[in-house]
């Protein structure tokens, strides 16, 4: 059975406002997502990495991404959990999008 996430406050609306802005600016650059999947980017990556939230056991104090990309779903998860997470990502290019949008 699927649990859904959390309501959204305001300042996480927000925030994966900001955030899939900057991945609609960037993706065509460096291809953070299928051009296809742009125009879903809420209910594709957003909305699906956000049902992560409640498998997150109660005393977790960290979260890592590995491969992050496009920060899907560690960026999301952070602005929803509040937890620190790390995002590790080889990519130049990927990364420096990482940056800007942990920034934002």
């Amino acid at each position: 059975m699927k649990q859904e996430p959390p309501a959204l406050t305001t300042d996480q609306r927000d925030r994966l406002r900001t955030y899939a802005e900057l991945i609609t600016r960037w993706s065509p650059r460096i291809n953070l997502v299928a051009p296809g999947d742009l125009p879903r980017l809420w209910d594709r990556h957003i909305a699906d990495a956000a049902q992560l939230v409640p498998l997150i056991p109660p005393d977790t104090r960290t979260l890592a991404d590995l491969g992050s990309g496009a920060g899907l779903p560690g960026l999301v998860l952070a602005i929803l959990t509040g937890l620190p997470t790390h995002l590790v990502e080889r990519d130049r290019r990927k990364a420096a999008f990482l940056r800007e949008a942990a920034r934002a």
